[in-house]
């Protein structure tokens, strides 16, 4: 961001050097740290998720009456 800040508002959506625009540049640099942000964050759902799920079957392994077990 701070690099993007000082390019002057002109020259912002010009394509420079034979790349990308500065403008673009910071757009794809967003849009990375945005994946990157849903994919920690799918990750550490996933791990709550597994532990409820084996907190849910250790409950119901330890506190299930076994003729619930035929229904």
């Amino acid at each position: 961001m701070r690099g993007y800040r000082k390019v002057p508002p002109a020259l912002a959506t010009q394509p420079l050097y034979g790349g990308p625009s500065p403008e673009r540049q910071l757009v794809e640099g967003l849009e990375t740290i945005d994946k990157q942000v849903a994919r920690v964050h799918e990750r550490l759902a996933a791990q709550d998720l597994h532990a409820l799920a084996t907190h849910k079957r250790y409950l119901e392994l330890k506190y299930k009456p076994e003729d619930d077990d035929k229904s």
